[in-house]
């Protein structure tokens, strides 16, 4: 049997390393890949240990690349912690330059969240924004209608009623 290391060549040893009972090296750098190795390979200790060490460094900006990790890999304890530091401090969230790496998923369950502390323009503005980015990483001309395309649901959960015509 060969194991295929490509994807994890950069984290195996700090896997192997926890394996041997020895001090682990998470860091913000790193700890994407580590946790992905760690569920990959079913060591729940790791993953519990990479959990924390993510919780404790929730910041609004890594809170949305927080919560695309535990979308991607499953892990509800984590992605609730995100959704309530979110809720908490939405408008600083929303304004990050970190919402722009997460995908429409992420950013749909992110403005689905009906206790936003936050006016309705600043959801349309941070909703745009992403858009433009995401265009702009598709490498498309960031008109009217490839924003539309780009957020496609989003679109319907923007509570434009909510918001004064002079905001248009």
């Amino acid at each position: 049997m060969v194991l295929s290391l490509l994807d994890i060549r950069n984290y195996f040893c700090i896997l192997n390393r926890f394996l041997y009972g020895e001090k682990r090296n998470l860091s913000g750098e790193n700890i994407n890949g580590i946790m992905y190795a760690a569920k990959k390979y079913m060591v729940p200790q790791l993953v519990r240990h990479c959990i924390l060490f993510l919780i404790q460094k929730i910041a609004p900006a890594t809170v949305c690349a927080t919560l695309q990790l535990a979308n991607e890999l499953d892990e509800k304890s984590l992605k609730n912690s995100c959704l309530s530091f979110i809720k908490s401090i939405s408008f600083d969230s929303l304004r990050q330059a970190d919402l722009n790496v997460v995908d429409q998923q992420t950013l749909l369950q992110i403005i689905s969240l009906h206790e936003l502390d936050c006016e309705e323009i600043d959801v349309y503005e941070a909703c745009v924004a992403w858009a433009k980015s995401n265009c702009e990483q598709n490498h498309k001309k960031p008109s009217v209608t490839n924003i539309r395309k780009a957020l496609g649901p989003v679109l319907e959960e923007i509570r434009f009623p909510l918001m004064s015509s002079s905001d248009f």
